[in-house]
């Protein structure tokens, strides 16, 4: 019997928004702080965009400045609040109506995301994900900020690679008795896209859209 498997993307697929930036704000606890904080990103972004920082490094900068002060039990309740608030308030309705028919209907269910693992894994949680493959940090091995990655950011090529790693052996069935339904807003997933069997691209920007009309996939409006 053939075992169905849904793989979701989290920024601005479940999400409205992207979560990263959004999360490293939100352990500031009023506005003023948040505003504080905000400039200190412009050189690592400046960086990144003309290309002298790869995005672990960027990612690893940015939390270097928003969580040094904090202790891995500070960085965990931010997680859960910030988790929380973006399932009231910052979540696509449709995705999750989607998400619910996968887990209705029997599928196994899996959240890929290149966001970080202790608060990316709380998303899967929280909304009943059989499984969450996100970008590894060291959380669980220190006792005080800042987290660092460890080994690559789970995006574009990599996410394939660590998707098809961590999806080995995982289920009963072998891969080619499985079918595998992928939705992702960003063209940055084209890879992982290629080798799935139902892909579907979700409320895509024009450059997303651009790079996925010439490979005919579905868009779902959420």
């Amino acid at each position: 019997m053939t075992q169905r498997v849904a793989i979701f993307d989290l920024d601005r697929t479940i999400t409205k928004i992207g979560t990263f930036t959004p999360f490293l704000l939100s352990t500031r606890g009023n506005t003023f702080s948040k505003l504080t904080l905000a400039p200190n990103f412009v050189g690592p972004l400046v960086s990144y965009v003309q290309g002298r920082l790869d995005r672990v490094t960027l990612k690893n900068k940015m939390m270097e400045i928003a969580l040094s002060n904090l202790t891995t039990d500070e960085i965990a309740k931010h997680s859960h609040s910030f988790v929380d608030q973006t399932l009231l308030t910052g979540i696509r309705p449709k995705a999750i109506e989607a998400l619910k028919r996968h887990q209705d209907n029997g599928d196994y269910t899996v959240l890929a995301t290149a966001s970080v693992d202790f608060y990316a894994d709380l998303f899967a949680e929280k909304l009943g994900f059989d499984k969450s493959i996100s970008t590894v940090t060291n959380f669980e091995k220190i006792s005080s900020g800042p987290p660092t990655i460890l080994g690559g950011n789970c995006y574009g090529e990599n996410k394939l690679d660590m998707v098809t790693k961590k999806m080995s052996g995982a289920l009963e069935q072998s891969r080619n008795e499985q079918h595998w339904t992928f939705y992702s807003d960003h063209h940055s997933d084209i890879a992982l896209f290629k080798k799935v069997e139902a892909p579907f691209v979700i409320s895509p920007n024009p450059k997303t859209k651009k790079k996925t009309d010439a490979l005919e996939y579905p868009i779902l409006n959420w």
